[in-house]
């Protein structure tokens, strides 16, 4: 939940103290003052803003005290990063708003000898790649102490990403969450399960732009390849089947070079998936069937939120070929419904 709180509720929780929670866990109410936050390790950094409630902390954040919050947490961000090298340099720029206005921004400065934060008093080279993500405060301290994904925010979204997707991938994998030494920008966070979750209430236009976007390869590769992770061991044990999915970027009757194709087989009880498009993809194999949808019904028919008869019915999943063996794959994975 994110929380826009005003000084006087800021006000209000600076006077609570830290109290005990289920569990014998701590939350943090109160946040401490720009003096004691410069002198906490980074482990203590961490642990203080984890244990702070998101109404505590998004009042942390816009308040008198939120300028030094964001700052050390960039300080944690780039001494975690030191370890990773980046192939170009690049510069990415958090600009963190509130209602919509930009209220601070960070920015990280990723080079040969490692990752520093960036004034504006230096010149940079004329190659330098750029990278812009924009969100909230507090959306800023979940993604630094690890308590929320990049890659599922964007699909909420809640976060938006400017710059090309191999650029912000790189980038993404030289920052590490202080946190755990993760990868800031993860898509094997993109697991249907929790891709199930993030998408209610997201609408489609913006699911959409998402798989329309620069990071439709990862968004749609990531769910793809995941999908074997949900076959139904005793009714795939009794199929034997090979569809084709072709996943367009709009309507179906897309050119080839704008659609995804991955080769889903089922045999002895096991399901696996082959993409067939790209420079490494095999040789054209038996199929029983080829399903036809865009990318935005893909990701809603991989994680629950479309049934494969509903969108058969609508028009919006075309089969050719054997039409019961393809629909027979739906009985044969455990599709992930929202939690």
């Amino acid at each position: 939940m994110h929380v826009d709180a005003s000084r006087a509720d800021h006000d209000r929780l600076l006077e609570q103290p830290v109290v005990p929670s289920a569990g014998g866990r701590m939350t943090v109410t109160a946040p401490p003052s720009p003096g004691h936050l410069a002198e906490l390790g980074a482990d203590d950094v961490l642990t203080t803003v984890a244990a702070t409630p998101d109404t505590a902390l998004a009042a942390w954040a816009s308040g008198p005290t939120g300028a030094a919050l964001v700052a050390r947490l960039a300080d944690v961000l780039v001494a975690a990063s030191q370890e990773r090298t980046v192939a170009a340099d690049v510069l990415v720029t958090f600009a963190l708003h509130r209602r919509g206005e930009v209220v601070d921004r960070v920015r990280l400065l990723l080079e040969a000898g490692g990752v520093t934060t960036y004034d504006g008093t230096r010149s940079l080279r004329a190659d330098v790649r750029s990278v812009g993500v924009r969100c909230t405060p507090l959306t800023f301290a979940r993604l630094v102490t690890g308590q929320c994904s990049a890659a599922l925010e964007l699909l909420a979204d809640r976060l938006t990403v400017e710059g090309d997707a191999a650029t912000v991938l790189d980038a993404g994998r030289v920052l590490r969450c202080p946190a755990n030494g993760t990868a800031l920008v993860d898509p094997a966070a993109l697991e249907p399960r929790a891709v199930a979750t993030v998408l209610r209430g997201v609408s489609s236009a913006h699911l959409r732009s998402v798989v329309q976007g620069p990071f439709r390869d990862v968004v749609i590769g990531e769910v793809a390849r995941r999908l074997p992770e949900h076959v139904r061991p005793e009714a795939a044990a009794r199929l034997r089947l090979a569809v084709v999915l072709r996943v367009t970027r709009g309507a179906r009757e897309d050119a080839p070079h704008d659609t995804d194709r991955f080769l889903v087989t089922v045999a002895e009880g096991r399901a696996r998936v082959t993409r067939l498009t790209g420079p490494d993809a095999p040789p054209a194999a038996r199929r029983d069937a080829t399903l036809t949808c865009t990318g935005e019904d893909f990701v809603r028919l991989a994680t629950g939120h479309l049934h494969p008869v509903t969108a058969v019915l609508r028009g919006r999943l075309a089969i050719r070929g054997d039409r019961a063996t393809a629909l027979l794959l739906s009985t044969a994975l455990d599709i992930p419904r929202p939690s």
